[in-house]
């Protein structure tokens, strides 16, 4: 990222679907919402042509909901989209035309929010192909796509709340000028990402508490908070038992995808006992992973983080969140940082683990399939969301010492 993230980011415009050639695809696990629009043209299917497949696996949902959410695609027995066909392409697409998606299919793994009337669009890192660019490109974030252009549609996004609305009080007037600063603090090289990621939940703390947007991000960019931040302490412990936990509980989870799963048991095989693993408990082996075969990586690799969050902060509108989803539950801008800093401090403790696992061979592949299966179980699923924040809570963590412990 550079200079030009000062605009508003259009690069999810430039994303494009490798296809059967992915890894692992869009089209299982999930029911799929359609539109009432994009429903009824599927009504119209003769049952020769899929029409078979409107009949057996969509339905129109029973709740009272938006229009945008009038139907579902259910998955097959196969846990298969039933319009998936046997060369792993859409069935509807190549019979209809791209014209026939719905709006989740044709965006997807495009994030669209309209901020200030201007459309934006981020990428899901729940595909693979989305995480690969995003991750491992440093320069992807400045790219700038047309999302207007007609490849896909643009009429599933959400919004910047605004304080008429909002049951928070938050200073969406200094939104841009408070991402910039976020997107400033992440960058910057001179602090291990760890502090980084404190700063940024100290300006989130001091957003909450200051009527002046600008007070607040000159005193925490100048570094007055720094000696308090240094002075809260990690617990190593504590954060693998909260990562095992949180993991243990989504693999036993009915709706838990495989690829997923195999991450979590490359997790443990890497921080279980081995002849060459520094020996010790497991907590001396997650150490001994990350000082070998981890940090290495990261170091040579800074902007895998940097786009990573940056990422994470355009999707979401992070710190204000967003607005204009059925499951949204608008939150307070810490209570955001709570949310941020728990995902991050459970993705990198698999990661170490999985480093472990992988030794030499840590690579691109490792880190794409883990920060992939990861946000394929947790982004899109609401209840995990507010379990991570319910956690914190009932942990009495939800602090910035607290969350020291997820990210130190």
């Amino acid at each position: 990222m550079n200079e030009s993230d000062t605009a508003q980011p259009t690069y999810a415009g430039a994303f494009r679907c490798i296809g059967p050639a992915c890894e692992d695809h869009c089209c299982h696990g999930w029911d799929i919402p359609v539109d009432k629009a994009t429903y009824e043209r599927y009504t119209l299917f003769p049952a020769e042509k899929l029409g078979w497949a409107v009949n057996g696996f969509v339905s129109v949902t029973s709740a009272q909901v938006p229009d945008s959410l009038y139907a579902h695609i259910h998955m097959a027995a196969s846990g298969e989209c039933p319009f998936l066909e046997a060369d792993l392409l859409c069935g509807i697409q190549k019979s209809y035309g791209a014209e026939l998606l719905s709006s989740t299919c044709s965006s997807y793994p495009r994030v669209l929010n309209r901020v200030e009337g201007v459309l934006e669009g981020s990428l899901s890192l729940s595909c693979p192909e989305a995480t690969r660019n995003v991750l491992f490109d440093p320069g992807f974030l400045d790219r700038v796509g047309d999302l207007e252009a007609g490849a896909f549609r643009t009429d599933n996004f959400f919004w910047l709340g605004n304080a008429a609305t909002s049951p928070v009080r938050k200073p969406f007037e200094a939104f841009h000028v408070v991402r910039r600063a976020m997107i400033d603090l992440v960058k910057d090289r001179s602090r291990p990402m760890w502090l980084r990621l404190m700063r940024v939940g100290a300006l989130c703390r001091r957003l909450e508490e200051q009527e002046d947007a600008g007070a607040a991000i000159n005193e925490v960019l100048g570094g007055g908070l720094d000696m308090v931040l240094v002075g809260f302490a990690g617990n190593r412990a504590l954060r693998l038992e909260i990562a095992m936990q949180l993991s243990d509980r989504r693999v036993r989870a009915e709706s838990a995808g495989r690829r997923f799963q195999e991450t979590y048991w490359g997790f443990i095989e890497g921080i279980a006992a081995g002849t060459d693993s520094g020996g010790g408990d497991d907590l001396e082996r997650l150490a001994w992973a990350e000082q070998r075969y981890y940090q290495p990586f990261v170091v040579a690799h800074p902007h895998v983080w940097e786009n990573f969050l940056g990422n994470y902060f355009f999707q979401r509108l992070f710190p204000f969140g967003r607005a204009g989803g059925v499951l949204l539950r608008e939150r307070g801008i810490f209570e955001e940082f709570v949310l941020l800093a728990t995902q991050f401090g459970w993705l990198e403790t698999l990661l170490i683990g999985v480093a472990g696992r992988s030794r030499e061979d840590f690579s691109e592949v490792q880190i794409v399939e883990t920060v992939q299966s990861f946000h394929r179980e947790v982004e899109h699923d609401a209840g995990v969301l507010e379990g991570l924040v319910a956690e914190m809570e009932h942990r009495g963590m939800s602090h910035l010492a607290g969350m020291a412990v997820m990210l130190r």
